[in-house]
């Protein structure tokens, strides 16, 4: 059975990237690249989340009352940890907390017991700083979270 040629109609061909030529400007030459339409990131902008949980998340905060002087202190004392840790890569922080909730686990009691704590603190930091931002869905897990690893905790110690 013959095989029929390919057609070369212009749909089937694929230029190399960057070559198109503009009026006035040489075949084969190269056309400057396209100004990107994202805004560049200001000093202490994380890139990280997209554009639409970013977009939710600000909707969020203007409808919000404004915070107490509480909340605004620990958000300021906070802002220098979490600079750091979000400067870290994505995986250490799970990884820590994986790794402190495994030595809660296995380990022996009185360093389970500084391991929980210390698992216990942060995610409860956490969610204290992020619970106005959060869905009723998001805060009842982070409630849960907190439930299970102190319920876990008094298990612990007093087996």
């Amino acid at each position: 059975m013959p095989s029929q040629p390919r057609s070369r109609t212009p749909q089937n061909r694929r230029r190399p990237p960057n070559t198109r030529s503009t009026p006035g400007q040489a075949p084969g030459q190269r056309s400057a690249p396209r100004p990107s339409s994202r805004p560049a990131p200001t000093a202490g902008t994380s890139t990280r989340g997209s554009s639409r949980t970013s977009a939710r998340a600000s909707q969020r905060a203007a409808a919000l009352p404004p915070a107490s002087p509480l909340r605004e202190r620990v958000a300021a004392l906070s802002k220098p940890v979490l600079v750091r840790l979000s400067a870290l890569p994505r995986v250490v922080v799970p990884l820590l907390m994986v790794a402190l909730a495994a030595v809660g686990l296995f380990a022996p009691v009185p360093v389970a017991v500084v391991a929980l704590v210390a698992l216990i603190l942060f995610v409860g930091w956490l969610a204290y700083l992020s619970w106005p931002l959060l869905s009723t869905g998001s805060r009842a897990l982070r409630v849960m979270m907190l439930v299970l690893l102190i319920g876990y905790g008094v298990l612990r110690v007093t087996r």
